[in-house]
């Protein structure tokens, strides 16, 4: 009964978390008329891969309580972060992953205070968490895959700040501010 209850619980927090990715990419971000590859191939790697974290917390997971308890906070951690980061952005949304835009404006307000890019650890939390609460190494190479794709699209825009006039106040704010978890110091 233990694991039915966790696989349920796993799975609803897995969609709420997805549920809301896939709101993003098609309420919030600003998209261009044409994807780029890399934008394509991050929706097409996530789509095939949230269908395989379900799959497996519903049918080929056995989870066992302290795991898919951490899973379950970190789900939720990745949840809030998501919605937190809409709220800081809400007035100006920014860019979807890959566009040609260059950069507009610098965000510091809200998780961006503690990290630079927290919808990709938002996304990266989801992905950890479905391989910690599952135990399972192919979701864990899934984390892997997603975390070179969002770490690709992060530099991409780090570098669009470098070129931009806002290329100092984004230096001084990357030399205090983590990518995508908070620097200890």
């Amino acid at each position: 009964m233990e694991i039915l209850v966790w696989r349920i619980v796993l799975a609803a927090l897995l969609l709420a978390c997805f549920g809301s990715f896939t709101w993003g990419v098609r309420n919030f971000f600003v998209k261009p008329e044409k994807m780029a590859l890399g934008m394509r191939v991050t929706l097409m790697s996530g789509t095939l891969f949230s269908v395989l974290h379900l799959l497996t917390i519903l049918f080929w997971s056995t989870p066992e309580t302290v795991p898919a308890a951490i899973a379950a906070g970190l789900y939720g951690l990745s949840c809030a972060m998501f919605w937190w980061a809409i709220r800081a952005n809400r007035v100006k949304p920014l860019a979807a992953c890959f566009a040609k835009s260059e950069a507009a404006h610098l965000v510091q307000h809200g998780p961006y205070r503690y990290v630079r890019h927290p919808f990709y650890c938002s996304y990266l939390l989801a992905w950890v968490a479905g391989a910690v609460g599952t135990m399972n190494i192919w979701l864990a190479f899934t984390a892997a895959v997603m975390f070179v794709l969002y770490l690709t699209a992060a530099v991409n825009e780090e570098n669009k700040f470098a070129a931009s006039p806002l290329a100092d106040a984004y230096a001084a704010y990357r030399a205090s501010t983590g990518r995508f978890f908070p620097k200890p110091f």
